[in-house]
């Protein structure tokens, strides 16, 4: 991500947000991935031609937000190593990222409602902050030593589950590593992927 696309992203969430709401909708952007393909085709079928035609401005949140932020590569990476080497400096990454993320929705409770693409993530913040709370607990499992109760497993699968809906052309992009700390074991990556 060269200079130029990194100062247009820093540009475009000021339009939304801006101080300690704009520092918490980075946060959130940066775990977000826009829907690729025909699920962005077909989404944008279903606006009204105003918003999708050549001149209409690029402002939705998923327009703006890069393909590949750093979170979306560092998060996974130390969910690995501390899976497989229970390293300590990895623990502590994961658990800053979880207390941010659980913490994060709060932040920006005074800035939904200013701006219509806001609002259509507003969902993933909330999720967000219910998965990164599921991380946190996994993670005080696997410190103990302890197994996970079925009743939790099933609570947290079926959260998400939830967790991965598509909301304001996005997705969560860090699902499958807080899955990995509740499985304690890596979620394989697809071997194929869904056209829509």
């Amino acid at each position: 991500q060269g200079l130029q696309p990194a100062s247009a992203y820093e540009r475009a969430l000021r339009h939304h947000a801006s101080g300690e709401e704009g520092m918490a909708l980075r946060t959130l952007t940066d775990v977000l991935s826009p829907v690729k393909g025909y699920k962005k085709v077909f989404a944008r079928m279903t606006q009204p031609a105003a918003n999708t035609n050549q001149t209409a401005p690029i402002m939705e949140i998923s327009d703006i937000i890069p393909v590949d932020p750093e979170t979306k590569w560092a998060f996974p990476a130390a969910v690995r190593s501390y899976l497989t080497r229970n390293d300590e400096a990895s623990a502590r990454t994961i658990h800053r990222h979880l207390q941010r993320w659980k913490q994060n929705d709060q932040a920006l409770a005074e800035a939904w409602g200013r701006s219509a693409a806001m609002e259509r993530v507003r969902e993933h913040s909330r999720q967000l902050a219910l998965v990164a709370d599921i991380g946190l607990q996994a993670m005080v499992g696997i410190n103990a030593g302890t197994a996970p109760e079925e009743r939790w497993l099933t609570t947290s699968q079926a959260a998400l589950d939830a967790a991965r809906q598509v909301h304001g052309e996005t997705e969560l992009a860090i699902v499958d590593e807080i899955a990995s700390l509740v499985k304690r074991g890596m979620v394989p990556l697809p071997t194929a992927y869904a056209v829509y």
